[in-house]
């Protein structure tokens, strides 16, 4: 799959570390939902995030190529999907 900024994906939530959740998008790549980035309603206390292998729905915020393969930044925010839908809304 190819990935890029302003897509929505669903991944699998892979681990969990103190600035976030490591979510697995398919076989070989993982994105990043930072903290800040976690959707506004959201508990950031870690014994509230979700369990690892549930499923959450982002948007992608950035794609970096590097060495080690993709880095990709995510965010589950309710305001950046609809900061997104009304930028496609004018295509």
């Amino acid at each position: 799959m190819q990935y890029q900024k302003k897509h929505v994906v669903s991944g699998s939530v892979y681990s969990h570390q103190p600035y976030g959740i490591f979510l697995q998008l398919d076989d070989t790549n993982y994105g990043l939902l930072k903290i800040p980035y976690f959707p506004e309603d959201f508990d950031c206390k870690e014994n509230k995030w979700p369990p690892i292998g549930s499923q959450m729905r982002c948007i992608i915020l950035d794609v970096e190529e590097t060495n080690e393969g993709l880095k990709i930044v995510l965010s589950a925010r309710k305001s950046d999907f609809d900061h997104f839908a009304e930028e496609w809304s004018t295509f």
